[in-house]
């Protein structure tokens, strides 16, 4: 799920998407 936060930009901005889907 860490790509699809950053492909979201949650994980983009806070550089590691914890459990953002």
């Amino acid at each position: 799920m860490i790509a699809l936060g950053g492909i979201i930009g949650a994980g983009c901005v806070t550089g590691i998407a914890r459990d953002w889907p």
